[in-house]
């Protein structure tokens, strides 16, 4: 036997074996040579003559030299290869007369004319695992005449943009069974971007997977994005659009610094059929499996997360879930064992643009900080400056505004907005804002439609409003002081009276300054203040 497998530094591998058995031995083994080097790719236009190799290049490139393999024997296998034609005129691999049971797996097979061509009949012939795309013509191709007896697995390969048909069957086995491979489309090979089967090809149950990200399940549509505030809970749904999908193992990771898992919920037929795989703070790491089912996609899981405490300043925190590419990490099979591609995790385009897995971004989480408005209002004439109030409304129009927080002023004139339950202040948010207290006038006139003042809510926890000062002298406080407010004054001057106008509206009173005693002090502030239906104010 002689063998002369490359050097280090060749680029070029030859297989010439010679045995000293007759082929018909019935102790005659099988030779199996598997080639690990490293350096430059190997070149091709090897013809094996001798049965039982195995050519395992270890993740290496083989590049042409016509074909790169020719097969002339039996029970060859080529596993683990990248063979890049580069443009190749020729296929990749050339089965010819005498290559019964060639096996192709693992691999990828691109830039040729065909993937593989078999060009003579032979008796089984397998192809499992592979993905073969942007060839010129097929990415199988048997030619005319030729027949495919024994056993005939092609399954669980990703045919993808190649120029013909993914599977072009001119041969005298038909249909030629192809069940169990991706096409690069969820419909097939006759779907939009399907690679296409001729006829004489059973293809029929087709696979495909394409994990993605929805980040905002009650919005229509899947989104890349959702906005939350800071302390929040949200799902965000785990989908796979697939066909024939029966297993599938995935990791996701997030940033706990921004982000806490709280569950992961799986859905039918999902759910109690999936499996810790090692996740850890920051990642989620799952196996599922239907026992003795398949799947058609939808969603797979829930993930619900809360936006944790982000850091000082004023936002908003961006940060992104990843979905793991690579086939160590995130996988998917069909029954029998066959291997689904996730057809969005580099092999060429997704059927969405956004939903490329192979970088970090494939759902992003911005978190808005929560913060309140907080500042003085400053009572005229008085040196207890409690029972001022602001409101916060969501926008500028008092019909059908909703009022979103409130704050009370204390002895010192110091406030602090809180919100109503069930709405919250978001940092980048503009507000409008209506400040007042009895017997004061307030800061938008009373026949106006529209709040006069707003601000944009830019720093947490809180953003500093300018000191207010609220004008008193509104003693029927209806926030115009006027005429009315003259006589009730007037007529109560020097009695110890609180009431006004019978009392009404609510908190009316000649003693606007609520010394106790209606004097000079309390016209003095009407006066002042005579003909203003607003309070000036720059927030």
């Amino acid at each position: 036997m002689e063998m002369h497998p490359p050097t280090l530094a060749s680029s070029r591998f030859d297989v010439a074996i010679d045995r000293d058995l007759p082929a018909d031995d019935p102790g005659r083994e099988y030779l199996t040579w598997q080639v690990l080097v490293d350096g430059e790719p190997l070149s091709g236009g090897t013809t094996v003559t001798t049965a039982g190799v195995t050519i395992d290049l270890d993740g290496r490139t083989g590049g042409p030299g016509s074909p790169f393999l020719t097969v002339a024997a039996a029970d060859v296998t080529v596993t683990n290869a990248v063979l890049d034609g580069g443009g190749s005129g020729s296929p990749a691999v050339l089965v010819n007369a005498g290559g019964d049971n060639f096996t192709l797996s693992d691999s990828e097979v691109k830039n040729w004319a065909d993937g593989v061509e078999v060009a003579s009949s032979v008796t089984s012939f397998k192809m499992f695992g592979n993905w073969i795309h942007n060839n010129t013509d097929a990415g199988l191709q048997v030619n005319s005449g030729v027949a495919l007896g024994g056993v005939v697995t092609v399954e669980g390969n990703l045919f993808k943009d190649n120029g013909g048909n993914g599977i072009r069957n001119d041969g005298t086995t038909s249909p030629l069974p192809a069940e169990r491979n991706s096409w690069g489309d969820v419909g097939g090979p006759t779907g939009p971007n399907g690679d296409g089967a001729s006829a004489g090809v059973d293809y029929t149950p087709h696979t495909f997977a394409e994990l993605h990200l929805d980040m905002d399940p009650l919005t229509v549509g899947d989104q890349t994005s959702v906005n939350v505030s800071e302390g929040a809970t949200f799902d965000a749904d785990l989908k796979v659009d697939a066909q024939k999908l029966n297993s599938i193992q995935f990791k996701v990771s997030y940033d706990p610094t921004y982000l806490t898992l709280g569950s992961t919920t799986f859905l039918a037929p999902w759910l109690g059929q999936c499996f810790d795989n090692g996740s850890s703070s920051g990642v989620v790491k799952k196996y599922c499996i239907l026992f003795g089912g398949e799947w058609d996609g939808g969603t797979l899981a829930k993930l619900n997360f809360t936006a944790a405490n982000p850091p000082p300043g004023p936002g908003p925190w961006p940060t992104n879930l990843d979905i793991a590419h690579l086939a160590a990490d995130t996988t998917a099979s069909a029954l029998g064992g066959a291997r689904i591609f996730l057809n969005n995790a580099g092999y060429n385009a997704p059927s969405v643009a956004s939903r490329d897995i192979t970088d970090t971004n494939d759902g992003t989480v911005n978190i808005i900080g929560k913060a309140n408005y907080n500042g003085f209002i400053d009572l005229q004439g008085r040196t207890n400056d409690s029972g001022g109030k602001l409101r916060v409304f969501d926008i500028a129009t008092k019909s059908g505004s909703v009022e979103y927080a409130q704050g009370t002023s204390a002895a010192s004139g110091s406030y602090a907005t809180a919100h109503n339950v069930g709405y919250e202040l978001l940092v980048g948010t503009t507000y409008h804002l209506l400040a007042d207290r009895n017997l004061f006038v307030a800061t938008t006139a009373e026949v106006s439609t529209t709040y006069s003042h707003s601000k944009l809510m830019s720093v947490r926890p809180f953003t500093t409003l300018v000191t207010l000062v609220l004008r008193g002298g509104d003693a029927y406080s209806d926030n115009t002081i006027d005429i009315s407010d003259a006589s009730c004054i007037g007529a109560f001057y020097g009695t110890m009276t609180s009431a006004c106008g019978g009392g009404s509206p609510v908190g009316s009173s000649p003693d606007v300054n609520e010394d106790g005693t209606v004097n000079i002090l309390d016209l003095s502030l009407m006066g002042g203040n005579y003909g203003i239906t607003s309070s000036t104010w720059a927030p």
